[in-house]
Formats: C-alpha cells, structure tokens, sequence
C-alpha cells in the first residue's frame, strides 16, 4: 500500500468525491457538548473547502483551517462569496477571511510542518471530520503528535473516521477504528466512543462493513 498520497493532484484534477457539500449534522449535534465554550480557539485539520466551518464560525469567534491546496481554500472563499487577505506566516500563506468572514483563517501548506508559533498561539478544540483518515496508517501517530502540540493543555477535540476491513479496499480513505484513535492519543488524551453511525447499507465501495465512529477527545 503507498504511504504518499498526491492530494494537490487530486485539487488540480477534480477528484474530490470525499467533499461533502452539506454541514454535517453530527457536528451540530455533538459540538456544543463536546465544546460547551461557545468563545473556543478553534482548529480544522487538513479542511478542505468543508462548510463546516462556516458553522463553526457562526458559534465562535475564531476558526483555523489548515489545507494542503491552495485551490480548495480559493474555493472554499468564493464558493461562498466571503472576501479574503493573504498573509505570509513562515513558509505558510494565510486566507485571512475579512467581513462576513473576520475570524476564519485558512493555512495553506504542509500540516506536519506547524507550530503553535506559526499559527498565533495553541487551540482549544479541534474538529477531524475525515481528517484522520487521509493519511496512510504510517503517519497516524505523527499526526495525533502535531495536533497534541497545537492545543492548550485543557481542550477538546471531536472526530469522525470511517471503520472497514482494510483490507477490502485501498484508502484513501483509511480505516480508522476507535481503537486506533485511542493508540494515537492516548495516554495525552481521554478519548470516547459517543456514537457508531452505521453506513454498511447501500455504501458506494461495496464494503461488507462500513461504520462511522463518533468521538469525543478531552485533555487536562
């Protein structure tokens, strides 16, 4: 199995299925539990053009995304009609939303290379929705590293992954189980299994088993 994956192709080529349009209804469900301080710092881990955090903007003052492709964070900026500033912070370029947009900002550039000094500061919650589960299982724990070295010592964090028998297809994306995340983050973080969401039904890979878990990280 290839450990590298050439994300920025796929951006140029058009090959996003993983995008999803709509803002997912278990971060509206759950966040306001998981992150109960509606004044967080909040962090959005390789984000693609995600609308969720347009809804996570809508509740806080301050969302961070970070993006390999600076054609998903153009988009993401004109698909929605908010304007925009760009900024150099190290070797990184920063979307620095303005007007409907002030308090999001999108990083463009390699997730494994931050730190809390490039970024402005640690978190207070992260959202891994499909994050995770980009990345070939060689660099799991590298990146429950960067994200344990980007939040505060008490934060939060709330992630959705795919569960299947890995070996019935080729990620991306990746089968990441409940069990990996706690292999990952623990013992730095308490992680919690709130919910299986469960997709075998009708799935568009054919797998015999495939089963969304739902997870609430906390630290401190």
């Amino acid at each position: 199995m290839s450990t590298e994956i050439d994300w920025a192709a796929r951006w140029r080529e058009g090959r996003i299925g993983f995008h999803q349009d709509a803002i997912n209804d278990l971060l509206v469900e759950h966040w306001p539990t998981v992150t109960p301080d509606a004044t967080c710092r909040v962090l959005v881990p390789l984000c693609g053009k995600s609308k969720d955090m347009l809804w996570l903007l809508g509740r806080g003052p301050s969302v961070l995304g970070v993006e390999l492709s600076p054609i998903a964070v153009d988009s993401f900026f004109v698909e929605n009609g908010l304007e925009y500033v760009i900024e150099k912070r190290g070797a990184y370029q920063a979307f620095v939303g303005t007007g409907a947009a002030t308090g999001l900002t999108l990083i463009v550039g390699d997730f494994f290379g931050l730190s809390p000094e490039v970024l402005g500061g640690r978190f207070d919650a992260v959202y891994d929705r499909a994050a995770i589960v980009a990345l070939p299982p060689d660099k799991w724990a590298m990146y429950a590293q960067v994200v344990s070295q980007l939040m505060a010592p008490r934060s939060a964090g709330f992630m959705l992954t795919f569960d299947y028998p890995q070996n019935e297809r080729n990620g991306p994306p990746f089968s990441v189980g409940f069990h990996d995340v706690k292999g990952c983050f623990e013992p730095g973080w308490a992680v919690e299994l709130i919910d299986t969401m469960e997709l075998t039904s009708g799935n568009r890979w054919e797998l015999s088993r495939l089963q969304e878990p739902v997870i609430h990280l906390s630290r401190g």
